[in-house]
């Protein structure tokens, strides 16, 4: 269940959903990135802090809750959640597994073609979204209201593993306030909600030198991780950071 999460979770960093024509849709496409799309090109030398909260259910009806905290300047990204943390640059990325003991380095993924294939994701999202059934679209209180989608069965049957999305959010500050996605009974989640918190682009967190928190001169663990296991899967030949 933890390794699910650890997956989700980091599925959830990299980037948030959407796009449809239905005028519900639109509006909460429109918000969502206010509620943090950490693609945004527009959020480029900001320095960007976003917070939610993510549960995940399992077929025993088992949950398990995250709280993630993600700060964003550039090619500096720090992910801080129970189960996992991540330190990235523009070099390399440090992913920090607690519970598993395990300490992993790696070169970071170019970032050539990395606006191409957003808009592609976007693009694949927008024709997902059309093809769905909105259920309905009404509000549930002065400023909140509440959008349920149906995925189309012939979605399900070409792989599409999600059953039902179900949006809340508040149309004063133009805002997605939580997500919640319900799963086919063959995939391994049974429903996945998150929560935003906060979404702002003025924090004042401080992006200093992670690698020697964690790694020495010799490329050893410091003795803070001294009982942890070291993964080191980097590409010698493309160097290292010194951070």
């Amino acid at each position: 269940m933890k390794n699910k999460l650890f997956i989700t979770l980091l599925l959830c960093a990299s980037y948030f959903f959407g796009q449809n024509n239905n005028i519900c849709i639109q509006e909460v496409l429109d918000y969502e990135n206010r509620s943090g799309n950490l693609n945004d090109t527009a959020l480029a030398g900001k320095n960007v802090f976003l917070s939610y909260t993510v549960k995940v259910t399992d077929w025993d009806d088992e949950s398990t809750i995250s709280n993630v905290k993600i700060y964003k300047m550039g090619a500096e990204t720090r992910f801080f959640s129970e189960q996992v943390n991540m330190y990235t640059n523009e070099r390399e990325v440090i992913v920090e597994i607690p519970d598993q003991k395990v300490i992993a380095i790696n070169n970071t993924l170019p970032d050539a073609g990395s606006k191409q294939k957003a808009d592609e994701f976007q693009e694949l999202r927008k024709e997902f979204l059309d093809s769905c059934q909105v259920v309905s679209c009404e509000s549930i209180g002065k400023n909140t209201k509440v959008l349920v989608l149906k995925v189309n069965p012939r979605q399900i049957q070409e792989g599409i593993k999600i059953v039902e999305m179900r949006y809340e959010y508040d149309t004063e500050r133009k805002k997605v306030l939580q997500v919640k996605t319900t799963y086919h009974p063959d995939y391994k989640l049974k429903a996945l909600l998150m929560i935003y918190r906060d979404f702002n682009t003025e924090s004042t967190y401080n992006f200093t030198a992670f690698k020697g928190h964690f790694i020495d001169r010799k490329g050893q663990l410091t003795s803070k991780y001294k009982d942890y296991e070291l993964v080191d899967s980097r590409d010698k030949k493309a160097g290292s950071s010194k951070k």
